[in-house]
C-alpha cells in the first residue's frame, strides 16, 4: 500500500516532542538524521499549520492545536462504548454479572451491566439506579480513590444508613474500608445493598490520573469463597487497568502509589 512519506516524516518530528519539551531545529536534525533544509521545511509546515510553535528563544515545541483537538477527542470519549468489551470478556471469563458506575454528585449512578450467561435470579443493580458513595464494592471504589479534601469532606457530612444487613453504619469502619482499598487496589463488598450478594471492584482512571469510574463483579456471595476470591480480585484489577489505558491513563503513574504517599 502506498504511503504519503511527507505526512511519515512529519510525524516523526511530532514523535520527537513525546520525549522532549522543546528542541531547536539543528537538534531535530540531528535526531532525524534527515538534510536540514527537508527537516526545516517539514518544521516550518507544521508551525504554519499550528502543531508546533516557536520560541522567542528560537526552540520549538508542541503548539495549541494539540490542545483543541485533545480536547475535542475527550468531549467525545463515551466511557460505556469504550470498556463494554472489556466487560463482556469478564463476564464470559468468570460467569458472574460486571458493572460500570459513575459518579454524580454523593451518589454512584449504575450506566451500563453485563449479565451472566446463566444469571442467578437475584436482585442487581440496573442502568440508571442511584446508590450513596459509601454502600457497595462498586459505589465505594468511587469513594475511596477520590483526593484527600474530597473524601474528608464526604465523610464530615454522609450520613449511613443501612440498605442490607452488611452495610457499613459507621464513619470509622468507613474510614478504615477506604485506607483498605487504597492499600490494595479494590474493595470488596457483602450483603451491603442485597442480602446473600457480594462484589469486588476497581477503579477506572483517566488520562489524568482522576477516578471516573468504577468496573465491579457481582454475583451470590456463595461465589466469592475465599479460595475464588485472589482470583476474581485480580481479574477485576486488571480488567479495570485495561478500560483505563482505553481512556488514555499513563501506565508510569501509579494511582495507587499516589494516594498512599
Amino acid at each position: 500500500m502506498h504511503q504519503n512519506q511527507t505526512l511519515i516524516k512529519s510525524m516523526e518530528v511530532l514523535r520527537l516532542f513525546e520525549q522532549y519539551e522543546s528542541l531547536t531545529l539543528t537538534e531535530i536534525v540531528e535526531m532525524l538524521g534527515q538534510p536540514k533544509t527537508t527537516v526545516y521545511r517539514m518544521v516550518s509546515s507544521l508551525q504554519s499549520m499550528g502543531w508546533i510553535s516557536r520560541r522567542k528563544d528560537s526552540r520549538y515545541e508542541l503548539g495549541l492545536l494539540f490542545v483543541h483537538y485533545g480536547q475535542l477527542v475527550l468531549e467525545r470519549l463515551n466511557i460505556r462504548d469504550l470498556v463494554l468489551p472489556v466487560m463482556r470478556q469478564l463476564s464470559h471469563q468468570l460467569g458472574e454479572t460486571v458493572n460500570l458506575i459513575v459518579r454524580e454528585g454523593l451518589e454512584g449512578v449504575y450506566i451500563e451491566k453485563v449479565e451472566a450467561v446463566h444469571p442467578v435470579r437475584i436482585y442487581h443493580q440496573r442502568p440508571g439506579d442511584r446508590v450513596p458513595l459509601y454502600a457497595g464494592a462498586c459505589p465505594r471504589v468511587l469513594l475511596s480513590f477520590l483526593p484527600d479534601e474530597e473524601v474528608a469532606e464526604y465523610l464530615r457530612h454522609v450520613k449511613l444508613r443501612p440498605f442490607a444487613s452488611g452495610t457499613i453504619t459507621k464513619i470509622q469502619d468507613l474510614q478504615m474500608t477506604i485506607i483498605e482499598s487504597r492499600r490494595v487496589g479494590y474493595t470488596i463488598s457483602h450483603a451491603e445493598l442485597v442480602d446473600d450478594t457480594s462484589a469486588v471492584a476497581a477503579p477506572i482512571f483517566n488520562h489524568l490520573g482522576e477516578v471516573v469510574a468504577g468496573l465491579s463483579i457481582a454475583g451470590l456471595t456463595s461465589h466469592f469463597s475465599d479460595e475464588r476470591l485472589p482470583n476474581l480480585t485480580m481479574s477485576v484489577r486488571q480488567a479495570a487497568k485495561e478500560c483505563s489505558c482505553l481512556l488514555g491513563y499513563p501506565e508510569r503513574e501509579s494511582q495507587l502509589e499516589r494516594l498512599n504517599g
